[in-house]
């Protein structure tokens, strides 16, 4: 401003002769371009005094977010702009303090906004309710910063905001998108010697073409995955695909295996339900499923005897197959409030157990290796939203025993 002013000075004042100059338009140039380098010096020290002040200051305000309650979020969750909490969320088992899952507005200390549905920084997408500071190198903008992640900002628009709610009310645990469970689950496993490079990546997943954006998450922090997955999401590779994979584990490296069941909701809101690119009316999600609980519903009824699985034939082998391991699970289903939440946490126990023994059958194909565990359930949005996945095991094995469960460092 000081040499800006000079310049204004000597062009305007014939008696003040500071600097000589002839050239009215390099004046007025040179006049614009010092004022533009005063005023961005201005805006850089805002914005440093911002992001000191949300590393600094306690959301210690009082919020209504446990049952009801008015009481402060834990010092942990800091902001700059605290907000309104939206959903009161009950206390975390076994926690100290009751866990504050608070949605609020949060800017993180690199200058991106913790939304997950417009983020700049992964890492400040991450859900997470640890007391413990992290250290993350992982910033899309290569900013290193030891802080603690920002909390879950519900998307903005009023659709969005409501299948987002939805699915966060309709099941038991605590629903991530995609990108955020692939962050944190690189963030944890990392202390147990998971490395990008040196982790296989195995997924059971259901072939239907919705999951793959799940995958393509999962991918950017654990590179090519190994598919072991079939219909409805069952491991239908079985014991011979783990033991190829578990030969595909890279020197010292480790395993990661995220399994199970999909769901979709469309944009109204209904589970069981996906809207799909290109087609008008939202359908099935997921199909498979669908067919076999309608299967297994009329097997109950009477209306259907129970039909063998095929052994001379593989033309619907794998759907024959969903069908029958459903059918334990049929009475649950038909007294559920709602089938269609009810079928991919019946179908999730059954893939479970599936999971289970093919590892007891494998151990010793990975014993000099970890196996990690990410067993739950995917659900599935409209086009140009973040899918959901909702864990229901996080844990490392080792030669057919849990080494650690993680679930809780999850969260």
């Amino acid at each position: 401003f000081f040499f800006s002013w000079l310049l204004s000075t000597q062009h305007t004042t014939s008696s003040h002769k500071f600097i000589p100059f002839s050239n009215s338009f390099i004046h007025s140039y040179i006049h614009t371009f010092l004022m533009t380098i005063a005023l961005t010096s201005i805006a850089q020290r805002q914005l440093l005094r911002r992001s000191s002040a949300f590393a600094a200051k306690q959301a210690s305000m009082a919020c209504s977010v446990i049952d009801g309650s008015s009481t402060p979020p834990p010092s942990f969750l800091t902001s700059a702009d605290h907000g309104q909490c939206r959903k009161p969320v009950a206390a975390m088992p076994g926690s100290a303090v009751a866990a504050t899952r608070s949605y609020s507005s949060v800017t993180a200390p690199c200058g991106c906004n913790a939304n997950p549905y417009g983020f700049k920084c992964r890492y400040h997408s991450t859900k997470s309710f640890s007391t413990q500071p992290e250290t993350t190198a992982d910033h899309d903008y290569n900013i290193s910063t030891t802080t603690t992640p920002g909390v879950i900002v519900p998307p903005d628009d009023d659709n969005e905001t409501m299948i987002h709610d939805k699915i966060q009310a309709t099941f038991d645990n605590a629903a991530f998108t995609s990108q955020q469970l692939s962050s944190r689950l690189r963030t944890v496993l990392s202390l147990y010697g998971y490395e990008k490079d040196s982790t296989l990546l195995a997924t059971s997943l259901c072939c239907d073409e919705v999951n793959r954006t799940f995958e393509d998450d999962l991918r950017q922090n654990f590179q090519q995955n190994f598919n072991m997955g079939g219909l409805a999401g069952f491991a239908f590779g079985g014991v011979t695909s783990f033991g190829a994979m578990a030969a595909h584990i890279p020197d010292d490296g480790h395993c990661l295996m995220v399994y199970g069941p999909h769901v979709g909701i469309d944009s109204d809101g209904v589970f069981g339900q996906v809207d799909r690119r290109g087609q008008e009316h939202s359908n099935s999600c997921c199909g498979s499923a669908a067919a076999a609980a309608n299967y297994v519903t009329d097997v109950y009824h009477g209306k259907q005897s129970i039909t063998p699985i095929p052994t001379d034939s593989l033309l619907d082998a794998q759907q024959a197959w969903v069908g029958h391991q459903l059918l334990p699970h049929t009475e649950r289903l038909i007294k559920a409030q709602n089938p269609s939440v009810e079928l991919p946490n019946a179908l999730y126990d059954s893939q479970d157990e599936l999971v289970l023994q093919i590892l007891e059958q494998g151990k010793e194909m990975v014993s000099s290796s970890l196996v990690c565990l990410v067993g739950g359930i995917q659900v599935n949005t409209p086009p140009d939203m973040e899918e959901y996945f909702v864990p229901k095991r996080f844990q490392l094995w080792n030669n057919g025993q849990i080494v650690e469960d993680l679930m809780e460092d999850l969260y």
